[in-house]
């Protein structure tokens, strides 16, 4: 016969188990299963900022898209890739675009696309829950690919799930060195008149299938 203390123990081993599954599984209200949403179009666009002595120079690029998984029954298990065409971006400036995806560059003609693949998400946190909609802060943690270069990323990105998790919103921030993609453009372009580093958010809207 187990006694009384150690059918408590149990019962603790139990009650541990089940908190610390519910812990790593971030369950999305009002959806379930696996949501396969397309991105793209509408609304959603990215913006690129550089940052150096001589100019700073702002862009933009309404042709963000891409499939991604998300799970509503553990969020941190979403998976996808967003991308972007090079030949899209635009600076205001017809040359400088031309520059910018020439192969001093970005090379587009080698390299079409720039994208982020999601392998995950991770500090996820909910800040609204409506009816409506929920709202969650994460980190996205994958690649991004710039220049024919993969490098391992991570990125905050705040993502709205509406109702039922059929409409997906998402807006994601980046920093890209161009230094790790080996984008080194004409000698002595970058550092003085293109940043190092290009600041890249977007706003995203989805639909699942």
């Amino acid at each position: 016969m187990f006694s009384t203390k150690h059918t408590l123990s149990i019962l603790s081993v139990f009650a541990i188990s089940a908190f610390a599954g519910s812990a790593f599984a971030e369950d999305v209200p009002g959806a379930d299963g696996v949501k396969d949403v397309t991105f793209g179009g509408g609304k959603s666009y990215i913006k690129f900022v550089s940052t150096a002595p001589a100019e700073v120079i702002k862009g933009t690029s309404p042709d963000i898209k891409g499939q991604v998984k998300f799970n509503m029954d553990a969020l941190e298990e979403t998976t996808g890739e967003l991308s972007v065409e090079v030949k899209t971006l635009d600076t205001g400036n017809k040359m400088r675009d031309r520059h910018l995806a020439g192969k001093d560059w970005l090379n587009a003609k080698k390299n079409p696309k720039i994208t982020f693949t999601i392998e995950g998400l991770k500090n996820i946190k909910q800040t609204e829950a409506t009816k409506k909609k929920t709202v969650y802060t994460a980190t996205t943690v994958g690649k991004i690919t710039v220049n024919g270069v993969a490098k391992a990323t991570e990125a905050p990105v705040t993502i709205t799930i509406g109702a039922g998790g059929g409409k997906i919103k998402v807006e994601p921030k980046f920093v890209v060195k161009l230094a790790d993609h080996n984008v080194a453009g004409k000698k002595g372009a970058v550092g003085d008149k293109v940043g190092e580093k290009i600041d890249i958010e977007g706003l995203v809207y989805g639909k699942a299938k």
